[in-house]
């Protein structure tokens, strides 16, 4: 936190979940400790939606369908960027695949 103020965080990037904080939805948060932002967050975020995934950027098989809530307590710093372009990940179907 910066003169009281969060920093942004961005979808696109893998971050860590905080040591001791693993996500409440995922039945293999050995595997599948990070996350990453469904859409960026602007500074006044206190909670937002996350895909939850393992540090390649891989979603949980079992949390596919939907972003799940996350506060933004939990989050640690940036691992990753999605290699090549910007990787946006979304719930949006475009023909049965994923939107990339």
């Amino acid at each position: 936190m910066r003169n009281g103020r969060h920093p942004a965080i961005f979808s696109g990037i893998i971050y860590r979940f905080k040591r001791g904080q693993v996500s409440a939805y995922s039945a293999n948060v050995q595997r599948f400790n990070c996350l990453s932002p469904a859409d960026d967050w602007p500074a006044s975020t206190v909670v937002g939606d996350v895909w939850i995934c393992d540090d390649q950027g891989n979603i949980d098989p079992g949390l596919n369908v939907s972003p799940v809530p996350v506060p933004r307590s939990s989050i640690d710093i940036p691992i990753a960027r999605f290699p090549g372009r910007k990787r946006v990940l979304t719930a949006q179907l475009d023909a049965g695949k994923w939107r990339v």
